[in-house]
């Protein structure tokens, strides 16, 4: 295959995880782009040799994104949607008194359901966890 050729099917894999995001894609995309510069310096690269580096390139890639993103620290941003998440550590006002460890709890301009010690209406609870659309609390 000529250089062109890699970096057309890199194109067109890129293009493929723009419309099924997967993650994946974009490594194989940007590993047939590679091996096309690669092709673009080294021009008599035999076929399996091309389809070897497009493997090693590929795979490698994707794994080491997995690692690097694994340890990336928690932001802001990577808690965009999850809203639970992003309430641990405020006091809430409870609006339903919490009563055999269930209750809710008004935060902002919202109610959210809540567990934690039995409190009564009123009283100031800290968000210590969160578990979907629930959060669990401590008395403050």
């Amino acid at each position: 295959m000529l250089y062109w050729h890699w970096i057309t099917i890199g194109v067109s894999l890129m293009a493929v995880e723009m419309l099924i995001p997967s993650f994946f894609f974009l490594w194989l995309g940007a590993a047939a782009i590679l091996v096309g510069a690669i092709m673009f310096f080294v021009p008599d690269l035999w076929w399996s040799y091309q389809w070897t580096l497009f493997a090693v390139i590929g795979i490698g890639s994707f794994f080491l994104s997995r690692a690097v993103m694994k340890n990336k620290p928690m932001t802001s941003a990577s808690l965009l949607n999850k809203r639970g998440k992003m309430l641990i550590g405020n006091v809430v006002t409870v609006e339903t008194a919490i009563v055999n460890g269930k209750g809710k709890a008004k935060v902002g301009d919202s109610v959210w359901s809540v567990t934690g010690p039995d409190l009564p209406v009123g009283a100031s609870a800290k968000v210590i966890g969160a578990n979907g659309t629930e959060l669990k609390v401590e008395k403050v």
